[in-house]
């Protein structure tokens, strides 16, 4: 199941009012969620809502890279003023009282504006890398259709750049899919709950996103196959390396460990978390995304 932006937004901005407590927002955040100040959300109804209603004609790379671009102005704008309120945040800390064996120690926390913040930035990060992914996929697309580059290439040559096309587009789609982990993470990080995981593990399909991704290697191998092209030493490692990811990564994305059972602590869910999230950084940094 896709993730729906908006609504996902909406929740994200409700989350970060109950992990706060505030009523109404302090007068930098207040300025974030201002529909005026950053255009946020009416370019997130355009690339969401309006472009739906299009005819295909009118559903062209070029007209979708006018409406991301709105969306990313704002989002970095937005993104520079959490940048902001972050760093302040982050040199602030809460504590609380913790029973460790037979004594009562003192354990510091960052402060829940903090994660909230926190939490906020990693979705703009994974909205910007959904709509990114699927601008790439209308090029790729249009690119297809139009192929008149490639009719004056020998078909040898058409094929290796086809290929090469397929792991950019590949990268592309696992940055994404590593996003929306990270997104989840985040979510996590701030309101470590069953409830909270079930959702960005289950319907928000934070591991199966990247599962997915890695899945559409096998793309490249099927058209090398059906265009008599031999992979080269490095792509057959790359084949198997997705596999192997995969694997690692299916409890959390097919497996059992995709829903937690209720009546589990706070403390085991962020140690579940960091345990799928080690594997997703250490896929990051293989493929060099992130």
């Amino acid at each position: 199941m896709a993730i729906d932006i908006p609504q996902d937004w909406a929740k994200g901005k409700a989350e970060y009012f109950q992990l706060t407590g505030e009523k109404k927002p302090k007068e930098a955040v207040a300025k974030f969620f201002s529909t005026s100040h950053t255009g946020l959300s009416g370019s997130l109804d355009k690339l969401c809502g309006d472009w739906e209603k299009r005819s295909n004609k009118d559903k062209t790379a070029k007209e979708y890279q006018k409406l991301k671009a709105a969306f990313e102005s704002a989002a970095d704008k937005y993104c520079t003023l959490l940048d902001g309120l972050i760093k302040v945040e982050a040199t602030k800390t809460t504590t609380a009282m913790k029973v460790e064996g037979d004594k009562l120690v003192q354990e510091k926390w960052k402060t829940a504006s903090y994660r909230g913040l926190k939490m906020l930035k990693a979705k703009l990060d994974n909205y910007k890398a959904v709509f990114e992914k699927k601008y790439q996929d209308m090029v790729q697309s249009e690119q297809r259709e139009a192929d008149q580059e490639y009719k004056q290439k020998t078909q040898a040559q058409q094929s290796l750049q086809r290929l090469m096309d397929m792991e950019k587009t590949f990268l592309i789609g696992l940055t994404a899919g590593y996003k929306r982990l990270v997104s989840a993470a985040q979510a996590i990080k701030s309101t470590p709950t069953v409830e909270v995981w079930n959702r960005e593990f289950g319907n928000n399909e934070a591991a199966r996103s990247l599962t997915t991704a890695l899945a559409l290697y096998q793309n490249i191998q099927k058209t090398a196959q059906r265009e008599n092209v031999q992979l080269t030493p490095q792509q057959t490692q790359l084949l198997q390396e997705t596999m192997h990811y995969r694997q690692q990564l299916d409890p959390w994305a097919n497996g059992n460990k995709r829903a937690m059972a209720n009546g589990l602590t706070g403390d085991e869910i962020l140690g579940e978390l960091k345990t799928v999230t080690a594997i997703g950084k250490a896929c990051a940094a293989h493929f060099r995304i992130g």
